[in-house]
């Protein structure tokens, strides 16, 4: 007795021979990744020193990750209000960290 078999078209063959390229020529890109070293998520309110060139009342946020290589990924945005010196908003991507996590530097 004969079972009848639906037909496997080539393409998808094709798929799995790129597939698998793709996952063994991308393994050694991420085997020597920077690792992550620290997350940054959060934001608040300050007021900025009353003696410096930028006074007066901010709303902060940052979201950040930091990397081994001192590379980073991440976004800051800074909202001067009325009345402050600069009021407006300071907004940036984080590309870069430099200094030491135990707080030394």
């Amino acid at each position: 007795m004969k079972v009848a078999r639906a037909a496997m078209p080539a393409s998808f063959g094709l798929f799995v021979v790129a597939v698998l390229t793709a996952v063994l020529f991308a393994y050694p890109a991420t085997a020597n990744a920077a690792s992550v070293v620290a997350t940054i998520n959060g934001g608040g309110t300050a007021i900025m020193d009353p003696i410096s060139f930028a006074q007066g009342t901010t709303a902060f946020e940052i979201h950040a990750t930091l990397y081994s290589d001192g590379t980073a990924r991440g976004h800051v945005d800074c909202l001067d209000q009325f009345g402050s010196t600069f009021p407006g908003n300071i907004f940036g991507e984080v590309t870069s960290w430099e200094g030491s996590l135990d707080g030394s530097t």
